[in-house]
């Protein structure tokens, strides 16, 4: 949704998500799947420049590497930079924590996303590095999504499956 539509539902759980299968053609037809996703009451549009932000933010994430993604927070941040404590230990400190993730796999079976974006907003918090509202609400959806995910296809690449969006968002931004 981020990615094509600049649209984040910001109350994603599993009663606001509901998988429709149905037949193609005939009774024997093959079945086609149908994300529902209910109750919209609570979504987030980006700015461009909050867009702009995530994407290469996402970006750096998702292609392993966690200083950039660090020193991107740290520069756009939309509060008082001077107030960021130790800003080279909070680049060090998500980078590790994303190669750590990265080196793991991406597989819903495999990374605990929730985890991951706990310990980079603590990290956040400890280093005094204000974050974007849109993206910390993106985080929480990806959180809850997470679960939904590993249930329906555990093996999945997380990255992988982002990739040919993120790409044509990177695109986007570079063409704008």
């Amino acid at each position: 949704m981020l990615f094509t539509d600049n649209f984040i539902h910001a109350d994603l759980h599993p009663g606001n998500i509901h998988f429709h299968r149905r037949r193609v053609g005939t009774e024997s037809g093959p079945l086609q799947s149908e994300l529902v996703i209910f109750d919209a009451g609570l979504a987030v549009q980006m700015s461009a420049q909050d867009r702009r932000n995530f994407v290469d933010v996402f970006y750096a994430l998702t292609t392993n590497n966690g200083k950039r993604a660090a020193e991107l927070m740290v520069e756009r941040t939309p509060g008082d930079r001077s107030l960021v404590r130790d800003e080279a230990g909070f680049v060090a400190e998500v980078g590790r924590l994303v190669s750590q993730v990265c080196d793991m796999g991406l597989a819903l079976g495999k990374v605990r996303l929730g985890e991951c974006f706990g310990q980079m907003l603590s990290l956040a918090c400890e280093h005094r590095v204000k974050l974007e509202a849109s993206f910390v609400t993106v985080a929480s959806s990806i959180i809850v999504l997470e679960g939904v995910g590993r249930q329906l296809n555990p093996i999945v690449d997380l990255a992988a499956a982002a990739r040919p969006m993120l790409a044509e968002a990177v695109a986007q931004r570079w063409n704008a």
